[in-house]
């Protein structure tokens, strides 16, 4: 989980860079890119892994999930412009940092829901 914070709080430095370097519409675009992104990848992980439980939904909230998912980063693919971003000495395009987003939350957010019992 402290790897996707980083990533988030990374993302949310470089938009504001972006806002002062290259305008409102960019940071803005650049940030909402980033949200999406990793609210597809930690999306898409809780409905693939948190429904083996058995505790909430069906097959069909399943697929509807995966759909949402997918809906969600094709929609941060369609808004990424083609221009890139420099981060440490390297140039990465939007889109790579919008996958980035999702495959480190997909793999690395919080994969559990607290079991009965159990304090949070």
């Amino acid at each position: 989980m402290g790897i996707v914070i980083i990533y988030s709080l990374i993302s949310f430095g470089l938009s504001i860079g972006m806002l002062f370097a290259q305008g409102l519409t960019s940071g803005l675009i650049f940030m909402l890119i980033s949200t999406l992104s990793t609210l597809a990848g930690g999306g898409l992980r809780a409905v693939l892994f948190w429904n083996s439980f058995g505790k909430w939904g069906s097959q069909g909230d399943r697929i509807g999930g995966v759909i949402f998912a997918s809906a969600l980063i094709t929609l941060a693919q369609y808004l990424s412009p083609d221009f890139s971003l420099h981060f440490l000495g390297y140039s990465i395009s939007i889109s790579a940092w919008s996958w980035i987003g999702f495959i480190l939350c997909f793999c690395f957010l919080g994969m559990y829901p607290p079991l009965e019992g159990q304090k949070t």
